[in-house]
């Protein structure tokens, strides 16, 4: 709620544009109609009308700078191009290939774009539960996807039920504590293969389609953990740069091998989630230095609204919140400053 007030209020170049040019070239009938509610404000945080103008002058400049950030970003993820070429969006005949998702977040964004009429193949190695499962949208297909064989045979089964799919979202991923000096190779190779190897096997077996027939969104699951390692956690950091790595790689060749801009990709990546990765003394920890806890409901939705939206993205959660920003621009700063915001998570996983 704060970051959309932000967003489409204090930071809206329009909106403090207008006011501004009001206030300092409008006539004084409207000058003085626009600072009347100021009287109203309380002695403790009563505004000038020179610092209201100044303020607006500082919210019109980060608000036009964001909003040609935007306008570059959308720019970019299209290749550098205006048009993409791309088929248009009919979600009622759209069909999502999703890894992992019969429950968490997968089964989350299932449901979204259920309601919205696409079709949805949960590949996973678990059946959904009967409230994803019981729509006539959603098929199962049960698969090991750490297993390049497996998820060919399963890919073959989709394209010859369903079709092909334009959409792919890389959502499975597991993750657990332990020192690097203590993981087991068996948990090593699981955790790879999952958080990550499997995108390989995934996206070999469908965007070959995508290209063909000028339509494709495909979405990974990142992390904050893309930006900044956890100790006790280094495993999962790991798969999750790697995964953010992939993405851009992917758009990368997208763009100069395939010259395929209408496929779109995007790369979700937020903060700690509620999920059963956080233990109650991860929670506790996380808890005790201020850090966000954020709600599956909410980041599962943020997720299909990525999707939905037919444009690749790059998106932090939770979005405009400042932790975020700094961190996906952390490894540009000097080293002691990087190290300092991942001692900010020192020991919330290691118990």
């Amino acid at each position: 709620m704060a970051s959309a007030l932000i967003k489409y209020i204090f930071l809206n170049p329009v909106l403090t544009g207008g006011a501004f040019f009001a206030l300092t070239r409008g006539s004084p009938d409207i000058q003085q109609l626009l600072l009347q509610p100021l009287a109203y404000l309380p002695a403790a945080i009563r505004i000038s009308p020179e610092t209201l103008i100044s303020s607006l002058k500082v919210l019109f400049a980060l608000g036009s700078v964001t909003t040609v950030s935007g306008i570059l970003d959308r720019f970019a993820f299209n290749g550098w191009t205006i048009f993409t070429g791309a088929k248009p969006w009919e979600w009622e005949k759209e069909l999502c290939v999703i890894t992992g998702g019969s429950g968490g977040l997968g089964a989350i964004v299932t449901r979204h774009l259920v309601q919205k009429g696409v079709t949805v193949a949960i590949v996973d190695v678990q059946a959904p539960p009967p409230s994803v499962a019981a729509s006539n949208k959603v098929h199962f297909f049960k698969c090991d996807i750490t297993n390049s064989a497996s998820v060919k045979e399963v890919a073959d089964r989709i394209k010859k039920e369903l079709g092909s799919p334009s959409i792919l979202c890389n959502n499975a991923g597991i993750g657990k504590t332990a020192l690097i000096t203590e993981v087991t190779d068996a948990h090593l190779d699981k955790i790879f293969k999952i958080n990550l190897i499997s995108h390989w096997y995934t996206v070999r077996e469908f965007l070959p389609d995508m290209i063909k027939n000028k339509k494709g969104h495909i979405v990974s699951t990142a992390s904050m953990a893309s930006y900044t390692t956890v100790a006790g956690m280094v495993d999962y950091c790991v798969t999750k740069a790697g995964a953010l790595a992939f993405t851009e790689g992917l758009n990368q060749e997208l763009k100069w091998r395939y010259k395929a801009p209408w496929v779109q990709v995007t790369s979700i990546n937020p903060y700690w989630v509620k999920t059963p990765l956080i233990t109650e003394w991860v929670e506790k920890k996380l808890s005790s230095i201020g850090a966000p806890i954020q709600d599956p409901e909410v980041v599962g939705a943020r997720i299909a609204k990525a999707i939905l939206s037919g444009r690749g993205s790059h998106v932090l959660l939770p979005e405009n919140n400042p932790i975020m920003l700094l961190a996906s621009m952390g490894r540009g700063f000097p080293h002691w400053l990087h190290e300092i915001a991942n001692d900010t998570q020192m020991n919330t996983a290691v118990h």
